[in-house]
């Protein structure tokens, strides 16, 4: 079967070739048959083409003969002035000899010729002496002119001879370098070369044994694709199986430049994604480093973020209140450019709505707009000063509904209003800081002040705020930097920014700058003036070409060469100016590229070449001007002309055409790592290095930490990704290593004492230090180690080498250090500084200890426990009258009155001054009250008697307890007993459980701290066995005039009981044996007291004693009110009871006027209402109602009322005088200078008076709250 099927497949291959070579046959008789008919038409067509290419090539020859001439002009201008004269005096010989011709010809003449040649001879004659003369004239200036040729001659060929011997140096170096890589291509290009040979052969021979080839183009690279193939003849077609295959790996696509992340002081985090298109298998990953141009980790850097151009930032829009009527922004900035945005927010769509903070010809500008009218708002008391004085400068935007307001640095301020209406600004697109996307478009069409500026920030910002709420309080929160969405072309914020930058803009490396196309346009003479200083050996300088036709313009420092490229589309040329590494020092060099006709020079310093070529007449050119490189879609253009690219270092005072400087900032278009903030000082010598990066990993990983290197140091990244079929490389990212320690402290360099409690403390700037100083701190501790407390203060303010350490113990010694703190940690002073704070008044005063007598005191005290000096005398008040002065700690006061309060104080000096303690009440002791009246008793039935007793008259101090004795006699014997002893303090008890008919004596006693006093005693027989237990009346009122009593049976009647008695108000009411009694005709809520007696054969007895008022009736007649205005925020108010109050009546003060919503909260929102201020049960008595608000008028009513009704007063209307404001929120206060405090304050929300409120600031230092400066 297997050879059958080899047979099958021979046969279809001569089928197959058999077939192709018919096709063959058939074209070529094709083309034998065009071709003959062409012939005819070529034969008539082609003499007149022959005519037409010997005519060009006429022309051809004829232009390059008038080259050549030319250049022969240019030649024989170059000569001396010596050839001239060889070749006059060879033209006068010329001359001389055809003149004696003619003169022989004239003597074969006649007589008359005779006669006439013998006066041409001697005018002959005369003239020979006369060219004589003038060719010795002649010679001689000739010789002079041909020896300063010969001198000019002699130094340049001096100077070829040094620069060809100069050029041959550099060829061979050259060569020595490039040796070993020529021999290394050479090779691989032989191997090449060989394998394509072998790989030809090999697909021939495949080819010639097999059948058709169908070539498929067009698809992706590293892609598997299915092929199959479909035979047909007249009957029908049958497919072949699918042949699988793999196009062949291509160089990956798009790599995006990778991420850093600083770790600590020398460790960066480096990460990348894989390519877009990875066109092959997964690909290695090679990760390069160079150090940015200049680079120095010794710059002095301050708290702020750093905008070196052509930057922003993004924020969230939820960062700005949104559907808001108000607007808050607070922002601190520092630039030297006219014109840059600072923050942008604005509405998507149409852009109706937009915030904006702008620099404006160096005015900074509050834009807004709620929809339909665009302001903008400046200061206006500020004699149209510029705020681009590389200075920090405050500024406030405050907008409140359509109402904007702007004020910079505290003292400048401006506002303005929108008209359309319209009060809210709704949501945005996100909040932009520092400058735009280049891909942003502003659709609105501002004209005038309104016109945003799209100008990215140059400068440095920090203390960013936004307004979160207005009302009752402000609100504002810090722009945290690390919230961003985006950030571009901006440094970090612990990054910080540069105090000390040079004019000029700095090229990091591998960037470029663009700048505005309409700034150069080339011309016949043109000049381009700057000046740079660099550290690298190689670099593109400028470049700027013709977009639409073959000119460009083009300067790059090249191992030692300054090479000026120029081509005008006729001619190419290059003025090449061997500096050595003259320029590759760090400093200032200045260069000059010219163009004069078809003159083109180049100079540097000193240095200077130039080259002549006569069709260099014209250059014109159109592209953007390119400083520092190009990007990579020029480079590509122009590859063939193998410039340099990524210039390293600074570039300053760059002119076109002897025109003004241009400023780099202004007129930039694109900045790719370029500074244009500045160039960093470097004060240190320079390296002169090459562009060569350094590997640092290789590898398939996507991070890479980055170790071993410089503190706070930038650097720059790329990745480059690479498979079996190319390679590609990323964009490079800057990177900074993260701030180190500080390592050096300078010590303190004074130390001055404020008073005994403060000092002030100024020291060097530290130096050295690698990051942003983010705090001082102050620290002073005891000096001879004595157990004094340390103090120390945190000074945020940076920006100033002065602080105050505060809290200090005064007449106490301390050493005070100083530490600088950056985020990876702080360092302290070596050496410390030592001071004494003087003396102050004593604090911590203690008040006198007391031994307390009933007509004397003893008294002592100790020394204050922060004595703050020496103690110089002690003062005691006694009530308010100082009663001793000395040293003494202790003394006796006598002659007091019993039992009575004494108030004492002790003030402690020294020689600053005194100081007092606090106060405290002091009591004589007590004695014995001096009387105690016998006690009232009262018989209630044969058992029980009730004692009731008042308190002694003159107590001796307080009664601290009763004690009732009570005795029977027996047997000529009185025993007494306490039967009640209580610290209660009521004033009866009831005595049971007594004998029936038994006498007994009875007496009180009244006890004081100082002791008892007993009254007289008392005697009092119970009465015979009588009724017991007599209940309580019953007592109800169903009207206010009536009263229904009734009572019950005694518990114990003893007998019969023959009557009940019933006293109302001690008056016998009733005496029958009825248990009821009803009476009538009281008055409303009157109150009475009833007690039932029921009564025997053997005696009687009483029951308890109760009370009760008749029910409550609608209270009647008038209630007078009087109102008197008090202070600003109270009045006092008065009235009169009611004639007929019928009950138990409460009193409500009710004002009805405006009121303050919550203002314990701060919520002063106005209501309009009725508020009751006083409830209370008192009258004809002066009641003070706070609360109200100053300057405004209120209806006053009082409501009288019971349980059954109520009398309202006639109203009264008062009005308030005025008062101060309210709603004075404490002020802001932020540090602007060392010794200067910025203070911000809002208006009150009700002034409370008539015009505008006048402010008084007041200010105090921490420990002397009784010290105010207004």
């Amino acid at each position: 079967m297997k050879e059958r099927g080899r047979e099958r497949g021979r046969e279809r291959k001569e089928i197959d070739r058999g077939r192709k070579e018919g096709r063959k046959r058939k074209e070529r008789k094709e083309r034998e048959k065009e071709k003959r008919k062409g012939e005819g038409e070529r034969g008539k067509k082609g003499k007149r083409k022959e005519r037409e290419e010997r005519k060009e090539k006429g022309k051809k020859r004829e232009r390059e003969k008038e080259r050549k001439e030319r250049r022969k002009k240019e030649k024989w201008r170059g000569r001396g002035k010596g050839e001239r004269v060889k070749r006059k005096r060879r033209e006068g010989e010329r001359g001389k000899r055809k003149g004696e011709e003619r003169g022989k010809r004239k003597g074969r003449r006649g007589k008359k010729g005779r006669d006439e040649r013998g006066r041409g001879k001697r005018k002959r004659e005369r003239g020979r002496e006369e060219r004589k003369r003038k060719e010795r004239k002649e010679k001689r200036k000739g010789e002079r002119e041909k020896r300063k040729g010969d001198e000019r001659k002699g130094e340049g060929e001096r100077e070829e001879r040094n620069r060809k011997r100069e050029k041959e140096k550099r060829e061979r170096e050259r060569k020595e370098r490039g040796r070993g890589k020529r021999k290394e291509r050479k090779e691989r290009g032989k191997r090449e070369k060989e394998e394509r040979k072998e790989r030809g052969k090999k697909e021939g021979e495949k080819r010639k044994g097999e059948g058709e080839i169908y070539k498929a183009i067009g698809l992706e690279p590293y892609r598997m694709y299915s092929f199959t193939i479909t035979l047909c003849n007249r009957i029908g077609c049958v497919d072949s199986k699918p042949g699988i295959g793999q196009t062949l790996a291509a160089a990956p696509v798009q790599l995006i430049a990778p991420s850093t992340e600083g770790i600590n002081s020398t460790v960066i985090k480096i990460t990348w994604y894989e390519p877009e298109e990875l066109n092959g298998p997964p690909p290695v990953y090679q990760l390069e480093r160079i150090d940015i141009s200049l680079a120095t980790s010794d710059v002095n850097v301050k708290k702020g973020t750093r905008f070196p151009g052509n930057g922003y930032y993004k924020f969230p829009n939820s960062m700005l209140p949104s559907n808001a009527y108000f607007t808050g922004i607070k922002i601190s900035f520092k630039t030297a450019e006219l014109d840059g945005l600072l923050f942008l927010s604005m509405s998507s769509g149409n852009q109706e709505e937009f915030i904006v903070l702008q620099l404006r010809k160096g005015r900074p500008y509050f834009l807004f707009d709620p929809q339909g009218s665009a302001i903008a708002v400046t200061p206006v008391n500020d004699g149209g000063r510029q705020y681009n004085d590389n200075n920090w400068h405050h500024l406030s935007a405050i907008r409140n509904q359509a109402f904007g307001t702007i004020i910079i640095d505290g003292q400048f301020s401006g506002s303005s209003s929108a008209t359309s209406g319209s009060t809210i600004i709704g949501e945005n697109t996100g909040i932009f800081v520092g400058g735009l996307p280049q891909d942003f478009i502003i659709e609105r069409k501002d004209i005038g002040p309104t016109k945003i500026v799209t100008k990215g920030f140059v400068g440095c910002l920090r203390d960013i705020f936004l307004q979160k709420m207005p009302h009752p309080y402000e609100v504002w929160e810090p722009l945290k930097w690390g919230k961003a969405l985006e950030q571009r072309n901006a440094y970090h914020s612990w990054e910080g920014c540069p105090t000390s930058l040079e004019d000029g803009a700095h090229f990091l490396g591998k960037g470029f700058l663009e700048l505005h196309s309409n700034i150069f346009h080339g011309g016949m003479d043109f000049e381009i003036s700057f000046m740079f200083k660099t550290d690298q050996f190689s670099g593109l300088l400028l470049f700027i070409y013709n977009k639409d036709g073959p000119d460009y313009i083009a300067a790059e420092l090249k191992s030692g060469n300054l090479i000026f490229l120029l081509n005008n589309g006729i001619v190419s040329t290059h003025v090449n100016l061997w500096l050595g590494l003259s320029y590759c020092d760090g400093n200032w060099n200045k260069i000059i590229l010219s163009k004069r006709g078809s003159v083109a020079s180049a100079k540097m310093n000193e240095w200077t070449d130039h080259v002549m070529e006569p069709d260099l007449e014209q250059l014109f050119v159109n592209s953007p001007v390119y400083l520092g490189g190009t990007p990579v879609e020029v480079q590509g253009t122009f590859k063939e002309l193998g410039l340099e690219q990524g210039f390293g270092g600074c570039m300053k005072d760059v002119k076109f055409t002897q025109s003004a400087v241009v400023n780099l900032a202004s007129v930039s278009s694109s900045a790719v790592r370029v500074n244009l903030d500045g160039c960093l000082s470097t004060d240190s010598a320079v390296n002169c290095r090459g562009n060569d990066s350094i590997l640092v990993y290789q590898g398939k990983k996507k991070h890479v930490y980055d170790n071993g290197l410089q503190p706070f140091t930038e650097y720059l990244y790329r990745v480059i990704a690479s498979n079996e079929g190319g390679s590609v490389p990323s964009a490079w990212s800057r990177s900074r290593t993260r701030e180190s320690v500080p390592q050096n402290v300078l010590t303190l360099s004074r130390i001055h004492s404020i008073n005994g409690y403060n000092i002030e403390v100024t020291w060097d700037e530290p130096v050295g230090v690698k990051g942003v100083i983010e705090k001082y701190i102050l620290k002073a501790s005891s000096e001879d180690g004595s157990n004094i407390s340390i103090v120390s203060t945190e000074i945020s303010n940076t920006s100033s080498c002065t602080g105050l350490l505060t809290g200090l113990r005064p007449f106490a010694n301390y050493a005070v250090t100083l530490m600088a703190c950056t985020l990876a940690g702080c360092t302290e002073s070596s050496h410390a500084l030592n001071i004494s704070t003087p003396q102050e008044a004593p604090q911590n005063v203690q008040p006198p200890t007391t031994v307390s007598f009933p007509t004397s005191l003893w008294l002592s005290w100790a020394p204050p426990k922060a004595p703050n000096g020496i103690i110089t005398q002690y003062i005691l008040y006694m009530n308010a009258q100082q009663i001793y002065t000395g040293n003494e700690t202790k003394l006796i006061v006598k002659d007091l009155k019993v039992f009575t309060p004494y108030h004492f104080l002790i003030s402690a000096c020294t020689m600053v001054g005194c100081k007092n303690s606090t106060q405290i009440t002091v009591f004589t002791t007590d004695l014995p009250p001096v009387h105690v009246d016998v006690p009232v008793l009262i018989i209630l039935d044969s058992r029980t008697v009730e004692a009731q007793w008042d308190i002694p008259k003159e107590v001796n101090g307080l009664v601290y307890s009763y004690i009732l004795y009570i005795a029977k006699k027996e047997k000529k014997s009185i025993v007494w007993d306490a039967i009640y002893n209580s610290t209660d303090l009521f004033q009866n008890y009831t005595i049971e459980d007594l004998s029936p008919g038994t006498e007994y004596f009875i007496k009180l006693a009244a006890c004081t701290t100082g002791g008892c006093t007993i009254s007289e005693t008392i005697s009092i027989k119970t009465m015979k066995t009588g009724p017991e237990r007599v209940p309580a009346p019953k007592v109800q009122s169903y009207s206010s005039d009536s009263f229904n009593i009734s009572w019950t049976k005694p518990e114990y009647m003893n007998g019969f009981i023959t009557s009940y008695g019933l006293y109302m108000n001690g008056i016998l009411v009733q005496n029958s044996s009825e248990l009821t009694y009803y009476i009538s005709g009281l008055s409303p809520w009157s109150l009475h007291a009833f007690r039932v007696q029921a009564c025997t054969a053997n005696g009687c007895a009483l029951g308890p004693l109760v009370k009760a008022h008749t029910t409550e009736d609608v209270p009647k007649g008038n209630i007078e009110l009087f109102v008197i205005n008090g202070r600003a925020k109270e009045v006092k108010v008065k009235w009169f009871p009611l004639n007929e109050p019928n009950g138990q009546i409460t009193y409500a003060v009710l004002f009805t006027g405006i009121f303050y919503a919550d203002k314990a909260n701060s919520n002063y929102s106005i209501l309009n209402c009725t508020q009751i201020l006083h409830i209370g049960k008192e009258a004809n008595i002066w009641v003070s109602i706070g609360g109200l608000i100053p300057f405004s008028i209120y209806t006053v009513e009082v409501n009288a009322s019971n349980s059954q009704g109520y009398v309202i007063s006639d109203p009264v209307e008062i009005v308030l005088p005025a008062g101060a404001p309210d709603g004075m929120l404490p002020p802001r206060l932020s540090s602007a200078t060392p010794t200067s405090l910025q203070v911000l304050w809002s208006t009150p929300v009700r002034n409370n008076a008539p015009g505008l409120p006048r402010y008084q600031l007041q200010i105090r230092l921490k420990n002397y709250p009784e010290n105010n400066t207004e």
